[in-house]
């Protein structure tokens, strides 16, 4: 699953570099939620050698996740 995706990145990032200076959001809704959640976990995994999380450091990456409090 990771070779497809880092493909893609790549190839998006040499058709206009200046996308290098973009945030990347990742999502999904049910199962994909859950893969979008592992993929962004991956990218971010200091322990895992991939070309996905090579590419990390190529796109500007949110270092925190702020979830609004909806119940007030």
């Amino acid at each position: 699953m990771m070779k497809p995706v880092a493909a893609r990145l790549r190839s998006m990032l040499e058709e206009d570099p200046s996308r290098a200076s973009c945030s990347l959001l990742i999502t999904g809704h049910s199962a994909g939620g859950a893969v979008a959640s592992l993929l962004y976990a991956h990218m971010l995994a200091k322990e895992v050698k991939s070309e996905l999380n090579t590419l990390t450091g190529c796109m500007s990456m949110p270092t925190a996740l702020t979830i609004p409090n909806m119940s007030t």
